[in-house]
């Protein structure tokens, strides 16, 4: 008989575990990458300031949950808009979204 059941024996267990071995490298191997593109797309806005995100993964996840919980969602934009200026930068998740409270730079993207 030739293959793997030659060189290793008729074990499923083996061959079980050949394939999780590999599915956990595929997983881990997608991870990687979508998440250096997620941080390449996210470096092109890196010149427009904003608040330091909470976590890579969740960005402001965490501070725009409490602030909704809180009933502070509005309040939480004013006082970015009062410490970072009119146009800043937050993430969503890892996406970065461009807020802005300027009429003339949204006339200028419309």
């Amino acid at each position: 008989s030739s293959g793997i059941n030659a060189e290793y024996g008729d074990s499923p267990f083996l061959v079980n575990m050949y394939l999780l071995v590999g599915l956990v490298v595929i997983f881990l191997l997608y991870h990687v990458i979508d998440n250096t593109q997620k941080w390449l797309y996210a470096r092109k806005y890196r010149h427009i300031p904003g608040p330091p995100p909470v976590s890579f993964l969740l960005g402001h996840g965490p501070i725009l949950a409490k602030a909704k919980r809180n009933n502070a969602f509005l309040e939480q934009f004013v006082t970015w808009v009062e410490d970072y200026g009119e146009t800043f930068k937050f993430c969503f998740k890892t996406r970065p979204v461009i807020f802005t409270v300027n009429a003339d730079g949204l006339k200028q993207i419309f």
